[in-house]
């Protein structure tokens, strides 16, 4: 079941970045949040770069951007193992950057994207091959304006014989359904950007 959703999300608000377009986004469960144009991709990212996977950097319960673990439990007078069972599995994983297409150019040549999943996907073998090759993000700066996320699915897009595709419904998908180059993809991009 698809839904039409407006972004009003603080995690987009409070970015570092003063003018952030709060494009139209469709979502549906299995896919998470996606786009029906190029001009929405691009204005509702705030860092775009083609590149690739590093390492894993670290893996937790994830509880909140504010508060620490005991500031929370103290808070609700919980113990810190109930906090626990409330938050849910996160994995950073570096990012190498190749090209910085949008966004701070004082961003270095990495960055942390933090990822909601099964603690265990990050060592399958399967995820891992998953995550070889070049690919293109179109990120958001997260609360702690240290760490990125993407919105879904389409907000990650790897090169797989010379076109940029995606994940839809356990498939790869070409961007858009485009039927062209990654160059082109990357240039069209580029368009968008200039027309901003």
């Amino acid at each position: 079941m698809k839904y039409i959703l407006y972004i009003v999300v603080l995690s987009i608000i409070a970015s570092s970045q003063e003018n952030v377009s709060i494009g139209k986004l469709e979502y549906d469960k299995e896919n998470g949040a996606y786009v029906q144009t190029i001009t929405d991709l691009v204005h509702m990212s705030e860092l775009i770069i083609r590149g690739h996977y590093g390492q894993v950097v670290s893996q937790q319960f994830f509880t909140g951007y504010n508060k620490s673990k005991s500031d929370l439990a103290n808070r609700f007078d919980i113990s810190q193992e109930s906090l626990d069972a409330l938050g849910f599995p996160i994995t950073d994983y570096e990012i190498i950057i190749d090209e910085l297409i949008k966004g701070d150019t004082n961003i270095g040549n990495s960055i942390i994207h933090r990822v909601v999943e099964n603690p265990e996907n990050a060592y399958k073998e399967e995820y891992i091959r998953g995550r070889t090759g070049d690919f293109l993000f179109f990120m958001v700066i997260n609360p702690d304006n240290q760490t990125y996320s993407v919105l879904g699915n389409m907000f990650v897009m790897k090169n797989l014989d010379g076109k940029y595709t995606y994940s839809m419904n356990g498939r790869r998908q070409n961007a858009f359904e485009m039927n062209i180059s990654a160059d082109d993809f990357l240039n069209a991009i580029s368009s968008e950007i200039l027309l901003q």
